[in-house]
């Protein structure tokens, strides 16, 4: 039987200003840093003329629930140069001959040479018990009371960027998506991102119970793109019936083909190889995710 408690008292988040004000707040002045940043680098840097820093769909759509989600930035600059490949395959290769090679290298900038200058930068700008951590070309930094960032820098190619994010290779055009996510919530009537916060705060949930142990949401886009997915008509209901359309939707997502799934930008399969080298996306643990969301809903909500 499916209740409505679960439904109504998660929706309240929808409209809980302390919530929106503390991730307007964040929004506001992580991007007044992130323009000074920028200014300075174009200024000084020759290499980083045109970088570019984009925050994540979920905060660039308003689809966080939480400033306890990662805020996701991608940072993209211009290098047409064939040597940052073989500089990034000599990265933490040990031997004499690797750290010739390396250091033969020394102008060709990498996207973690681009890290470790924006880490410096950052610990410039931010203080006070901030916590800093660089693995290559990904940057997390914990601004306590405020928000947890992680800064993913790759290289502008023709139409898209690339980026590699734990040793997986993303392909995307972090505009283009974000439009398209836009583009859909207007459809929909607001409803595409509704559904979002919902399905978010759905696995909070579950992960409160200790029903899922992995936070899918953290996934640059992942419910964004998900939810893309899902025909319009599907987002087609009113507010007293919004949890039973919410579950239907659920219950698409559980039959549908993950094949034929694409992202908002690019239009590549989310969980192919021809977007993600070795899946970003998992679609069992995507099915798994779907199939306790439902249970939940229909058991528990």
């Amino acid at each position: 039987m499916i209740g409505n408690s679960i439904f109504l008292e998660t929706k309240k988040v929808f409209d809980n200003v302390e919530i929106e004000t503390k991730i307007k707040y964040a929004k506001e002045e992580i991007q007044k840093t992130l323009d000074e940043i920028t200014k300075e680098a174009n200024e000084n840097i020759p290499a980083l003329q045109g970088m570019e820093f984009e925050m994540n769909s979920d905060y660039s759509i308003d689809s966080a629930v939480d400033t306890n989600n990662r805020m996701n930035i991608f940072v993209s600059y211009n290098s047409q140069d064939e040597l940052v490949q073989k500089k990034m395959n000599l990265e933490g290769r040990k031997g004499r001959i690797a750290k010739a090679l390396y250091d033969s290298l020394k102008d060709t900038v990498t996207p973690s040479d681009v890290a470790e200058y924006l880490l410096n930068s950052l610990k410039v700008k931010f203080k006070n018990n901030v916590k800093f951590f660089r693995d290559g070309n990904v940057i997390a930094v914990k601004i306590p009371n405020l928000i947890y960032l992680r800064f993913i820098v790759g290289i502008k190619k023709e139409d898209r960027s690339e980026f590699i994010y734990f040793g997986k290779k993303i392909e995307a055009n972090i505009t283009e998506q974000t439009l398209a996510f836009i583009d859909k919530n207007m459809e929909t009537s607001s409803k595409f991102v509704e559904t979002i916060k919902m399905f978010k705060l759905m696995e909070t949930e579950l992960l409160a119970r200790e029903l899922v142990y992995s936070r899918k949401q953290e996934q640059p886009s992942f419910v964004e793109n998900l939810l893309y997915n899902v025909p319009n008509k599907m987002f087609n209901f009113e507010e007293e019936t919004y949890n039973k359309n919410f579950v239907e939707i659920i219950k698409y997502l559980k039959e549908a083909d993950f094949n034929t799934f694409k992202t908002a930008d690019l239009k590549l399969p989310m969980f192919e190889k021809e977007m993600f080298e070795n899946a970003l996306y998992d679609k069992k643990e995507t099915k798994q995710l779907i199939e306790h969301i439902l249970f939940f809903c229909e058991n528990f909500a």
